[in-house]
């Protein structure tokens, strides 16, 4: 058995259900957006220490998305991208 968790980056929100995602994404011209998956076996941590972990590493992921979506629409080039 496994544990998993999904959230959604879409249209510069978190969404953390796929409830959420399906309607704010429903129109058909609508940016997909991004899906993250948190996957872990599920003897290697109990489901509380799973879920804050999967809500802590969402969160990075999505403020540095937005850092990044900032930089972008002011001209400044990421220095920490990789090439």
């Amino acid at each position: 058995m496994r544990k998993m968790r999904d959230y959604y980056i879409h249209e510069g929100e978190l969404i953390r259900s796929y409830s959420g995602y399906l309607l704010a994404s429903f129109s058909p011209f609508s940016f997909s957006g991004i899906h993250l998956i948190f996957d872990a076996p599920q003897a290697s941590m109990s489901a509380e220490y799973f879920s804050r972990a999967s809500e802590k590493l969402a969160r990075r992921i999505y403020e540095d998305y937005l850092d990044r979506q900032r930089q972008a629409a002011s001209g400044i080039e990421n220095t920490d991208a990789p090439g």
